[in-house]
C-alpha cells in the first residue's frame, strides 16, 4: 500500500478484500492491485465484488476519474435568461479533492470570499460586484459540474461556522433575466442533496452568502498561493 494512504484507508481496503472470499490464485496476484485499491479507498470508490473479481482476473482495471471542466463552454441557461457576463479564465479546470478541501488542480484551493460589510450586516450584490473586480471568481460551469458530481463537494461547505446554510455563489457568470434584472446562481445544501438557486444583484447579501474564489487577481495566472490570498477570503 502506498505511503499516501492513511491508516483508515488501509483498514477500509483490507476489510473490503476480506469480504471478497478470494481463491488462492487471486490472493497471489492481489499485491499488484494494492496501490490502485488504496487510491480507490481514498476517493471512496472501491469496486463491487463483480468488478473486483474482474480486476484480479485481469479483465478490468481501476481508472482514476479526472474531473475536467470546459470553462469556455456556454453555461446552463434558466428559461428566459441570457448570459450577461461569463468570465472564462483558464480553458480547462480540473477539480481535485484533498482531504476536506476542493482544489482546481495546478491553480489553487477554492476559497470563500466574503465582504467585510457582510460580517456586520449586509451588502447589495451590485455594490459587491465592484469589490470583486480584484478577485478571481470562477464561472458557474464549476457549480453545475459539482451538482452532477456531488461526492466531490466537501461536507464542511454545507454550513458556515454559525450553523447557517451556506449559499456558494459563482460570480464568474452573471445572467440577465427576461424581466431585465441581473442574477448570479449559487449552490446550497437543501438537507438531502445539493441544489441551486439564484440571487438578484439588487438583493442584500448576508454573512452566509459567500463567493467561490481562487484568490486575488495577479498579472500572470489568476490563481494565487495561500500566503498571498486576500485577507477577506475565508477558509
Amino acid at each position: 500500500m502506498n505511503n499516501n494512504a492513511t491508516f483508515g484507508q488501509g483498514i477500509n481496503t483490507l476489510s473490503f478484500i476480506a469480504a471478497q472470499n478470494l481463491d488462492l490464485e487471486q490472493v497471489r496476484t492481489l499485491h499488484l492491485y494494492l496501490p490502485d485499491l488504496a487510491r480507490a479507498a481514498k476517493n471512496g470508490t472501491l469496486p463491487n465484488k463483480e468488478n473486483f473479481c474482474a480486476l484480479v482476473e485481469g479483465r478490468a482495471q481501476i481508472k482514476i476519474i479526472e474531473h475536467r471542466i470546459d470553462m469556455y463552454a456556454d453555461p446552463f441557461l434558466p428559461a428566459g435568461w441570457k448570459v450577461e457576463d461569463h468570465d472564462m479564465g483558464c480553458h480547462l479546470a480540473e477539480l481535485e479533492r484533498k482531504g476536506s478541501d476542493l482544489y482546481i488542480k495546478y491553480v489553487n484551493k477554492i476559497w470563500f470570499y466574503s465582504s467585510e460589510k457582510q460580517k456586520s450586516g449586509h451588502i447589495k450584490g451590485s455594490d459587491l460586484r465592484h469589490e470583486l473586480a480584484r478577485v478571481f471568481v470562477p464561472n458557474v460551469n464549476i457549480g453545475d459540474y459539482l451538482l452532477k458530481h456531488q461526492y466531490l463537494i466537501p461536507k464542511k461547505w454545507r454550513k458556515d461556522q454559525y450553523g447557517s446554510r451556506r449559499n456558494i455563489l459563482f460570480w464568474g457568470t452573471i445572467y440577465r433575466s427576461a424581466s431585465d434584472y441581473l442574477y448570479v446562481r449559487f449552490i446550497y445544501w437543501n438537507g438531502r442533496k445539493w441544489d441551486w438557486s439564484s440571487r438578484e444583484l439588487g438583493q442584500a447579501l448576508k454573512s452566509n452568502d459567500v463567493i467561490a474564489s481562487l484568490g486575488e487577481r495577479c498579472s500572470s495566472y489568476p490563481g494565487v498561493s495561500h500566503d498571498t490570498a486576500m485577507s477577506q477570503v475565508l477558509r
